[in-house]
């Protein structure tokens, strides 16, 4: 009889502290990209050169210039990144942004040792910054060539398990520089404003990674060729070779 009673006892303990546990929500994280400079798009490769600047952050304040331009609640100004300390606290988010399609990159704070994480006491937030310049791999359909349009896509990822943070739908931003976007692509594209064309899940497998999953956000640049140049000196001579 007492071994039931324990049995029981045992079993109901355990039901109860399944019930009172409730996982917390995850955290959200908001999102902004500004696209400063496109180029050298190399549809052979698969490639184009991109400089991109991009701010994660949690709470209300999206300013870059606040985050990185006052102290911080804690003594540390804003060319100081968030301490050690700070950083391993549970209240650390995302534990960082990472782009899933750059081929050669660099990220200018980090290169050039400038802060890139801030972290304010008074409302436990968090700003994260980045500056990425480098090679992103594409794809391209050349079928309606030379009338032919693309996306070009910047695939930015959280490091931590969509349990733990995700990104705000309602608070993703993203645009190019407005005085740069004619001289932006050369003379052979013409670039419009990008969007943000979907979120995704990815479930990551093999490794101590298998069975998560992230959150994706995927930035869209479309371009259109200008085909006036093709036209004249492609495809009006090869019909007039076709016709003598």
């Amino acid at each position: 009889i007492a071994w039931e009673f324990m049995t029981y006892y045992m079993k109901q303990s355990l039901e109860d502290a399944l019930l009172l546990y409730v996982p917390p929500d995850p955290v959200m994280v908001n999102f902004k990209v500004l696209v400063n400079h496109l180029d050298r798009i190399n549809v052979a490769q698969g490639s184009c050169f991109v400089d991109v600047w991009y701010g994660a952050y949690t709470g209300d304040n999206s300013s870059q210039s606040y985050a990185f331009n006052v102290d911080n609640g804690n003594g540390q100004g804003g060319d100081t990144n968030a301490t050690d300390e700070q950083q391993n606290k549970a209240a650390l988010p995302f534990a960082g942004v990472r782009c899933l399609n750059g081929m050669q990159m660099v990220d200018t704070y980090r290169q050039n040792a400038d802060a890139y994480m801030r972290y304010f006491e008074e409302d436990e937030t968090w700003y994260l910054r980045g500056n990425l310049v480098g090679e992103f791999a594409q794809q391209f359909d050349l079928r309606a060539y030379p009338f032919d349009t693309h996306l070009l896509d910047l695939t930015f990822s959280l490091r931590v398990d969509d349990s733990i943070a995700m990104f705000n739908t309602e608070r993703m931003h993203a645009r190019l520089i407005p005085f740069k976007r004619d001289s932006m692509a050369g003379t052979n594209w013409t670039v419009y404003d990008p969007r943000i064309c979907a979120m995704e899940m990815s479930a990551i497998r093999g490794g101590s990674s298998s069975g998560r999953r992230y959150t994706q956000c995927k930035i869209a640049i479309p371009i259109a060729r200008k085909y006036s140049h093709h036209v004249y000196h492609e495809i009006i001579p090869l019909l007039l070779i076709q016709l003598l």
